[in-house]
């Protein structure tokens, strides 16, 4: 099996509003209101190459994963920055430096 990017959403789970009616909207709309899911996708970005392609459907989504990701990596790099200069004078300390 071969997962393959949604070549209707491009792997973003969701598609301009109106994409399916060619209804438009005009510009007075928010971004948030310009998008609706993907319905080749279900959302998800992914499909299943099998011969025929099936909609993936994941529990969590995929953006939802890399925010959390990135969330984490975030709360690293902050807490790095704290005890950086805790572990920098401890090392000073331990060398025998003034």
């Amino acid at each position: 099996m071969i997962y393959q990017r949604c070549p209707v959403c491009n792997g973003r789970g969701a598609v301009m509003r109106g994409f399916y009616e060619q209804v438009d909207y005009g510009s007075g709309s928010s971004a948030a209101s310009m998008s609706e899911t993907c319905r080749t996708c279900g959302g998800s970005g992914l499909l299943l190459d099998s011969g025929d392609f099936t909609v993936i459907r994941p529990r969590v989504r995929v953006d939802d994963r890399l925010d959390r990701i990135r969330a984490v990596i975030r709360d690293y790099d902050m807490a790095h920055a704290e005890v950086t200069p805790e572990i920098e004078a401890i090392r000073k300390i331990l060398e025998g430096a003034p």
